[in-house]
């Protein structure tokens, strides 16, 4: 199996042109994974619909204001009650993903001095229709949600990145050429993202966020995957109904033998922390580029 060593351009160039080739075909295994059906929305009043629909329309974002980051949601999935995947020894999901997305938290704040909230900073349920109330009222720039996958077979193991299933397949794969070529990308290219509509922007920039930590975690984490479709769409609530670029994120698989030890090794949750920071930091670094 392939290792992704930290400092290896040309594994991680590799990786990112299969991340890139994979995802044409992304949204018809979405479709049939069972991540979806953990993310299936609640029954939500129509009054609170309509309320979120009232901050959308104060969202800066939305109204194609100057677009920057300042503030970002992070995301522990699952919670109090609701313990998400537990594997024979008693790991619990959520205690993973609260770990890891704590974690994240410090490297923001510290490392790239930018506002975090968290839709659960400890072990308490929250309702998916509370988590996106949380992002949206309080105008996040990014939402990520940070969840640990399982599948029937433990063979299956390795990151993976869900974005809205809103994008079609052409537009996909244009961002992540988009960010196969980061280092030499024209501020002329981001500028025209940043122009379109609020929809098709958020679209773009939610695949782009993907590729940047995915990238990075392949590059610096011990990951290894013969996952073909690491970036995928996927109608989880969280992620459709943010009013910014959002992601899901699956770290891992819990119910692969090996990958369920790394997992519950703090070490190996830092790292993963530190990559997802790092993604976020290219992810601005680009973003703003036409506007230096």
């Amino acid at each position: 199996m392939p290792k992704f060593g930290v400092g290896n351009a040309r594994i991680k160039s590799i990786v990112l042109t299969i991340v890139i080739l994979s995802c044409a075909c992304a949204y018809s295994l979405a479709r049939n994974s069972a991540p979806a059906v953990a993310g299936m929305a609640e029954s939500v009043p129509v009054e609170e619909i309509a309320k979120d629909e009232a901050i959308a329309k104060k969202n800066p974002i939305l109204q194609n204001a100057k677009y920057r980051v300042e503030r970002i949601i992070i995301d522990p999935g699952h919670g109090g009650k609701d313990p998400g995947t537990v594997t024979k020894d008693g790991l619990q999901e959520k205690a993973v993903t609260l770990d890891v997305a704590l974690k994240t938290a410090e490297f923001i704040r510290n490392r790239l001095k930018k506002e975090v909230i968290l839709t659960r900073d400890k072990d308490v349920y929250v309702g998916l229709h509370q988590r996106v109330r949380i992002a949206n009222k309080n105008g996040g720039d990014l939402f990520l949600s940070i969840h640990v996958n399982a599948n029937a077979s433990d063979y299956v193991h390795g990151p993976k990145v869900y974005t809205r299933s809103s994008m079609n397949a052409d537009r996909t794969s244009r961002m992540l050429a988009l960010r196969e070529n980061l280092g030499c990308i024209k501020p002329e290219s981001m500028r025209r993202i940043l122009s379109e509509p609020r929809s098709k922007m958020i679209d773009h920039l939610s695949v782009f966020l993907a590729g940047n930590i995915l990238g990075n975690i392949l590059n610096d984490v011990d990951a290894e995957t013969r996952n073909k479709y690491i970036i995928s769409q996927a109608p989880f609530y969280v992620v459709e109904h943010a009013n910014m670029p959002a992601v899901l994120l699956e770290v891992g698989f819990i119910t692969n033998s090996e990958e369920k030890r790394k997992i519950g090794i703090d070490d190996f949750r830092s790292k993963m922390a530190a990559a997802i920071c790092k993604g976020i930091e290219e992810y601005i670094r680009a973003t703003t580029l036409g506007k230096q």
